[in-house]
């Protein structure tokens, strides 16, 4: 019970630390005649910057804690080097199940998805491209960095000492669902929590967080894809998600037969 407590502490570290981070920082950008709606619409246009600044600084935060502790903070997360095909299969697993939930929920209107958009679009009204290279920043790199960091590098090996590979999957991967709440509701919770038990599967496969870190980017990616695609047709988006599903299934098959030491 001591490492859920545990497990659970370092997520509402992460949330609450975002969230105490942003609201400082919105308080120093906003002018004191500042209504609440100007500050809403001031951390939406800056959604994508606010999420790459306040990720980093969870990052050093959590350096400086475990070098406070003189302990590293590589070593703690298991930060180990694979060889570079080891990253393949978890690649494709990440990806084909990204795109089935993208697909499956083409037609979901999410909050988090509306305020990226919004943010981006102010941000390329700044200077051209701006917006998708802060897109990029935020989505590709600094957030899957810091979310592997936190639920897979922190909790999942937190859990791993006290229980079993596949309860500290579950459970590791059940509060990554929950850290979606508020970007999306019950739908993208439920489809996170998913996405997550795979980072933890692939953790525990490879004893690496690398791959995971490498998958999460990857999984990312259909956001862009489908952002970029014209409407498409209930026939080509049934097809479609047939055919991630058995890329998803073949893929995961493999990967599994690989490794059968989790337990």
């Amino acid at each position: 019970m001591k490492n859920i407590l545990k497990a659970i502490g370092y997520l509402l570290f992460y949330i609450v630390f975002q969230m105490v981070l942003i609201s400082i920082i919105v308080a120093m950008l906003g002018s004191s005649g500042s209504g609440m709606e100007e500050l809403e619409k001031m951390v939406g246009q800056n959604m994508l910057g606010l999420t790459i600044l306040t990720n980093i600084l969870t990052i050093v935060v959590l350096l400086i804690f475990f070098r406070l502790r003189k302990k590293k903070l590589a070593t703690e997360i298991n930060i180990r080097h694979i060889k570079i095909d080891s990253y393949i299969l978890p690649c494709v697993i990440a990806f084909s199940y990204s795109m089935i939930f993208a697909l499956i929920t083409y037609h979901f209107s999410f909050d988090n998805a509306e305020n990226i958009k919004i943010s981006v679009e102010y941000y390329q009204n700044l200077f051209p491209y701006f917006g998708t290279i802060m897109q990029i920043i935020a989505l590709l790199i600094v957030s899957p960095i810091t979310e592997e960091i936190v639920c897979r590098g922190l909790i999942l090996t937190t859990l791993q000492k006290q229980y079993s590979n596949i309860f500290s999957v579950l459970f590791s991967g059940f509060l990554f669902g929950i850290l979606h709440l508020m970007a999306g509701g019950m739908v993208l919770v439920l489809g996170s929590m998913v996405m997550g038990m795979i980072f933890g599967l692939i953790c525990v496969k490879t004893k690496s967080l690398l791959p995971a870190i490498v998958a999460h980017t990857i999984a990312n990616i259909p956001d862009f894809i489908i952002a970029l695609l014209p409407e498409l047709s209930k026939g080509i988006q049934y097809f479609s998600i047939v055919f991630f599903t058995v890329i998803f299934g073949v893929a995961m098959y493999q990967f599994i037969g690989k490794n059968k030491n989790v337990s």
